[in-house]
């Protein structure tokens, strides 16, 4: 009962907070209005480069939906896995890490609607506090163009974009083998269409009596999950619990010159098991809180885009050593910024400039450690620090006759300070990329591209020593910025049709020179430092394919990769090779989906890690449209039962064994837009 109420009082705060804006909105509806035909809004779409989809043969970003795969679902983060290029890293549960192209931990720039999601967990990126049912798509840029997103995107980008709503919608889910049940609802609060007084033959005239076509809507989406320990294939327990609700506000209003949008997103996570291969004998972690706040105010149109956003996070880990003692580490921060971009043409060519600035204010790590009787043994902060990124972009494209050249570049300056050992860095670099692409009539596209990018050293990694779920960590303040230089080759097979199928294909080669490498070693059997490597290398590729039939697809693809430093020891976090098979099948009113995938075993191990067993993964699901709008899902994840492990972390457990999943929908799914 309790969680029930979380649930809905969580919605209760928000729509209180925003009520005011609300009734001005209703207020307001004699004057202002909307074209009813317009097309939903898509941020990925924005003239700005930055966030807009590539329309070339050979895409820049790939996609990923909730039901374009079947996947334990607990974050979104899991959806990213279906992508080539794209594997776990870290340890298991709902704090999942990922990587791309063997990139993760702080060298992954992940964004949720838009909002960098920094953190210094040194495990990396996590999207744990984001229900999955509040995303639309999730994208994934692994081509060199991330450069432009400056320091934290030196391996790519992640992005979450959340839904719009223009139609009710809930959805119940339940699932077996401890992954637990969830509730969502989506509800439109303001949406109807408004006639404005301007006149139509004159939509845009300049008087302030005859204003264009406007729009304003307000929308409220409302989660609830919670999930026990699940088993592996053998029956042992994994520390995969938690307990969550979320609470998430989006508002748009069209104005004369441009779009005006604001969202607001709150997570509060409770009980969140820090699954690994220690629990329960050696070490139990756990985050007994894990707060979140991402708030946005974005305006865009045809002359500029403009957004300011803000991240607030408070967390909690509790690392229990069994007989031994217990750490309790509090870490709060709060992330703000602000971005703006324009077109400008030069010499000719079309592009966009901007500015970013982004700063990092009260990163806070409080450390509390006491014996088995409770007794505090020691209290101290580990971190209290800040920072700020300056940047300045462009990228300029020039297109004729099937080919095309784009270049991007930036600058960028970073302080970073830290007040317990009364410390400060600062650096200035440059990121860019040059991209070449070209059709090869009638089959093929080719592209080929060259790039440099870097990072700077994270707080954590430069001032942190205390206890985590991983053990001890101790920090490096002699830290030096990692610098990569990276080429991609790349070549498409264009959409072939043969009658009533069609086939297309790619095959991409990379590679990757690092200067600086930071690598995580091993001090002892219990703790870890960071170090620079003078350099390391990086290089594999990928090939997919796509057979698409009127009432059926097939996808086949194949994913590789190696990376060693400059003494021929493997560098950790590298994707293993895995092939991936998927099949969907659509008749009347039903869709039937397949996910196999076969990853040969691996016998070299980066630092921090082992060795991995081949394995074989299969999942599938039916999805039924039922009668008065409703619609169900039948799903099993591991069909097989397979033990097996999702990354080569050293402390990674095996994933849940086979589980079994129902969801009931019930509304318009069209009515919810990306």
């Amino acid at each position: 009962m309790t969680f029930l109420q979380l649930f809905f009082a969580g919605g209760l705060v928000v729509i209180t907070a925003f009520s005011a804006a609300r009734s001005s909105v209703a207020a307001a509806d004699d004057a202002i209005g909307r074209n009813v035909a317009d097309p939903p809004l898509e941020e990925v779409r924005v003239f700005a480069s930055r966030y807009r989809q590539t329309e070339d043969p050979i895409a820049l970003m790939s996609m990923a939906k909730e039901d374009d795969g079947i996947n334990l679902n607990r974050t979104p983060g899991d959806w990213l896995e279906q992508i080539a290029g794209v594997a776990f890293t870290g340890q298991g549960g709902l704090l999942q890490s990922y990587s791309v192209r063997g990139f993760g931990r702080a060298r992954l720039r992940t964004e949720v609607a838009g909002v960098p999601i920094l953190t210094d967990r040194r495990a990396g990126n996590s999207v744990g506090f984001l229900p999955p049912d509040f995303v639309a798509q999730a994208s994934v840029t692994k081509s060199a163009s991330s450069a432009l997103y400056g320091a934290g995107a030196m391996g790519g980008a992640v992005g979450f974009q959340l839904k719009e709503v223009s139609n009710t919608r809930f959805s119940v889910d339940a699932r077996s083998n401890g992954l637990g049940t969830g509730l969502s609802l989506f509800t439109p609060l303001v949406s109807s269409p408004l006639r404005s007084s301007a006149s139509p033959s004159n939509p845009r005239s300049s008087s302030t009596q005859a204003s264009s076509t406007q729009a304003r809507s307000l929308s409220l989406g409302l989660s609830a999950r919670r999930a026990p320990n699940s088993e592996d294939a053998q029956g042992a327990s994994l520390n995969t619990e938690f307990e969550q609700w979320a609470s998430y506000l989006s508002g748009k209003q069209e104005i004369a010159s441009g779009t005006l949008n604001a969202s607001w997103l709150v997570s509060r996570g409770s009980d969140i098991g820090k699954s690994n291969a220690q629990f329960p004998d050696q070490r139990v972690s756990s985050y007994p809180q894990d707060d979140h706040s991402v708030a946005k105010l974005e305006f865009f149109s045809d002359k500029i885009f403009a957004r300011v956003y803000h991240h607030y996070q408070d967390w909690t880990t509790r690392v229990q050593r069994v007989g031994e003692r217990e750490n309790l580490t509090a870490y709060r921060a709060t992330t703000s910024g602000f971005i703006a971009q324009t077109p400008v043409t030069l010499f000719t060519l079309d592009g966009t400039a901007g500015v970013e600035w982004l700063a990092r204010r009260n990163v806070e790590i409080d450390d509390r450690e006491q014996d088995l009787n409770d007794d505090s043994l020691l209290v101290q902060r580990l971190v209290d620090g800040e920072e700020d990124f300056f940047g300045v972009f462009m990228d300029q494209r020039w297109e004729t006759q099937g080919k095309s050249l784009v270049a991007l570049a930036r600058y960028d300056l970073v302080d970073q300070r830290e007040s317990r050992s009364d410390r400060s860095e600062d650096d200035d670099q440059w990121s860019g990329s040059v991209r070449f692409a070209s059709d090869l009539p009638p089959l093929f596209a080719v592209s080929a591209e060259l790039a440099r990018s870097y990072r700077f050293p994270s707080l954590s990694e430069r001032y942190f020593t205390g206890a985590t779920p991983r053990g001890e960590v101790v920090g490096n303040a002699s830290l030096k910025p990692e610098v990569r230089r990276s080429a991609e080759l790349s070549l498409n097979l264009l959409p072939l049709s043969r009658g009533s199928w069609e086939f297309s294909g790619a095959v991409r080669v990379y590679r990757s020179d690092l200067d600086n490498y930071i690598e995580r070693i091993a001090l002892s059997d219990s703790a870890l430092t960071f170090e620079n490597l003078s350099n390391a290398s990086l290089e594999g590729f990928e090939v997919e394919f796509l057979l698409s039939q009127p009432n059926a697809s097939h996808s086949l693809s194949y994913q590789w990769q190696q990376g060693e430093d400059n003494t021929g020891n493997l560098i950790a976090d590298l994707n293993p090779p895995s092939f991936r098979y998927a099949l969907e099948l659509t008749g009347q009113g039903f869709h039937l989906m397949s996910d196999l995938q076969y990853r040969p075993a691996r016998n070299r191990a980066g630092p921090g890690e082992q060795n991995l067993a081949s394995a074989w993964v299969w999942s599938g699901s039916i999805r039924r449209e039922l009668s008065l709008g409703w619609r169900g899902e039948f799903y099993i994840t591991n069909l097989t039962d397979e033990l097996y492990r999702a990354s080569a972390d050293e402390l990674a457990p095996f994933q849940p064994g086979r589980a079994f999943g129902l969801r009931l929908s019930w509304g318009n799914a069209a009515g919810l837009e990306g």
